[in-house]
């Protein structure tokens, strides 16, 4: 009885990982690169100008576009690859993506750090001392 459940629970389950990953195998995957991954500020809020460089390859000729976060900052029409220079400017850590007007291929993310720590006064005694 017990080897007839495990043929019946196979069966349901087997050609849903076929189609699952026969669908994800269809889609087209494209491979972004931008260096550097890091920009270094004076101290965390301040803005960071630099220019990176964007490396990209699709299977499949098509108009795509870089985005920083929701801004369109370059697009290349009829193309599979790409490698160029892009002057950013950046005040918080920020996603790339490599899209058209319907599908995201790819996103990376420039982080932004600050080489002096943002400054806390430092309480010197408890709430609750009695004296």
């Amino acid at each position: 009885m017990r080897s007839n459940n495990w043929f019946r629970y196979s069966l349901v389950y087997f050609p849903i990982q076929c189609f699952s990953v026969s669908a994800f195998a269809s889609q087209p995957q494209a491979i972004l690169e931008i260096t550097p991954k890091i920009c270094i500020v004076e101290k965390s809020g301040d803005p960071c100008s630099m220019e990176i460089n964007v490396s990209w390859q699709s299977p499949t000729i098509s108009n795509y576009c870089l985005y920083q976060e929701e801004l369109a900052i370059k697009c290349w029409k009829n193309t599979r690859h790409v490698n160029t220079n892009i002057p950013i400017t950046l005040q918080k850590n920020n996603i790339f993506t490599l899209r058209n007007d319907s599908q995201i291929f790819a996103a990376k993310t420039i982080r932004v750090s600050g080489v002096s720590p943002q400054r806390y006064r430092r309480k010197l005694r408890a709430d609750w001392s009695v004296f």
